[in-house]
């Protein structure tokens, strides 16, 4: 299997049947039932997760696919694994905002070997392979600002104490955005478009960072747990963990300690 042809075969196919399917007036945001995840399926996902694990059989790949709709797929005996979101972003995709993604990882095991996190919107491409991390191909690396020049990507939190803590933070840094595709939010760290993400309370799935975490390691970032531990894989796909990632350890470090200042005095 070529991953890296295989990533935009999928992203391609991807686009063109949203582009036709919205030329159809097909409603892309009908739920249509539960994903394994335990969430609504809309049919935007179960077409690019159709479309997604087409092509992969079509390969010599005979692992496992992990994927938000359908589960675990075994197609082999092989201990790869591919982590599939064929979109990262539903609503905004059906809702023609134009931010929202396909990620893909593959592992040996625990171990990561590549990933790939493609927005399609406007076809910026990440990519992990050979333990480097490119963006539209071109090497990158994360970007050391200072605290007050941080620009931090939120999930939207789900209580007020989550927002008053986004007001709290805001006082240290220099701006906070909720985009609404955390595998995008994560691997645009990489380039230094943004120096951080967070979320505090919903947390992700691992679907949601199999590719875009390591992607924003390699690349000299830091990701862990909001107590600072490592984060790991996880099967069980209705599991979440919360996130703090980061540009670097100096940064993920002092954003750490606001967090845990803001929990003591409130």
């Amino acid at each position: 299997m070529e991953f890296v042809n295989l990533c935009r075969t999928i992203s391609k196919e991807i686009t063109s049947i949203m582009t036709s399917s919205k030329q159809k007036g097909i409603n892309l945001g009908q739920e249509i039932g539960i994903g394994a995840d335990g969430e609504p399926t809309y049919k935007i996902d179960a077409l690019a997760e159709d479309i997604a694990i087409e092509l992969i059989e079509k390969t010599d790949f005979h692992g496992k696919i992990i994927t938000e709709e359908r589960g675990i797929i075994q197609i082999g005996t092989s201990e790869e694994t591919i982590w599939l979101d064929p979109i990262d972003g539903s609503r905004n995709a059906y809702r023609n905002i134009p931010y929202y993604a396909l990620s893909i990882a593959l592992y040996q095991k625990s171990s990561f070997k590549n990933g790939f996190v493609q927005n399609l919107a406007n076809g910026d491409e990440f990519l992990g392979y050979n333990g480097n991390v490119t963006l539209n191909r071109k090497p990158v690396k994360t970007i050391l600002r200072p605290l007050h020049k941080v620009g931090m990507i939120a999930i939207r939190p789900e209580t007020k104490r989550g927002f008053q803590f986004l007001h709290y933070i805001q006082e240290y840094i220099n701006f906070i955005r909720i985009m609404g595709a955390a595998a995008l939010d994560i691997a645009y760290i990489t380039s230094g478009a943004v120096d951080a993400f967070l979320d505090l309370e919903r947390g992700l799935k691992t679907v949601d960072y199999a590719a875009a975490q390591p992607l924003l390691e390699l690349a000299g970032g830091v990701v862990s747990d909001l107590q600072g531990q490592s984060i790991s894989l996880q099967e069980d796909l209705t599991a979440r963990v919360t996130m703090l990632a980061s540009s670097n350890p100096k940064i993920h470090s002092k954003l750490l300690d606001r967090l845990q200042d803001f929990i003591l005095t409130t």
